[in-house]
């Protein structure tokens, strides 16, 4: 499958992890990450327009390295990240915009854009259920259907699994 990208000779590729004190190395820890790396908004074209400092970014770097970019990391809670709330629909509906910001923000940027590693794709069938969880995984939630439109998928969605949700710990969202 091609990615659409055309390069004379293959690339190392750069990785770019999003981070107020580094550009180029971070992890996110904050239940608010969305907000505190900008690109929150009250609406998808807010949310769009959100990422422009970080595809300038993502190009600059891209230019100076003479290499195409991934970001390592993009994730989104579909809640506050708390494994005593109770997402609402509507925490569900802007958990699915944050997925599609991205892709709309970046449609034309293939030619330094590699894509996105999503964080959480959980393996484990039985780790959680999608209703009422909080945590950062689009599976079985409106952001799954994002993802689904943008990557054109044609093999149906998996059922749910029927186990109830074994996210470990406690406080803020780990899975």
């Amino acid at each position: 499958m091609s990615s659409g990208l055309t390069h004379a000779r293959p690339q190392p590729t750069l990785l770019l992890s999003l981070c107020p004190a580094s550009p180029l190395s971070c992890e996110l820890t904050s239940p608010t990450a969305a907000a505190d790396y900008g690109v929150d908004g009250p609406d998808l074209g807010a949310k769009v327009a959100a990422w422009k400092p970080h595809i300038a970014l993502g190009a600059k770097l891209s230019r100076q390295y003479r290499k195409p970019v991934a970001f390592t990391e993009v994730g989104y809670c579909s809640g506050h990240c708390k494994r005593t709330h109770a997402p609402s629909a509507t925490d569900y509906q802007t958990h699915a915009q944050h997925y599609q910001a991205l892709f709309e923000a970046f449609r034309n940027e293939s030619d330094w854009f590699l894509g996105a590693f999503w964080w959480n794709w959980n393996t484990d069938p039985g780790r959680f259920a999608g209703h009422s969880d909080d945590c950062l995984t689009p599976q079985w939630k409106p952001a799954e259907a994002v993802l689904r439109r943008f990557y054109r998928a044609t093999a149906p969605q998996p059922a749910p699994p029927g186990a109830p949700a074994l996210c470990m710990g406690a406080g803020a969202c780990t899975c």
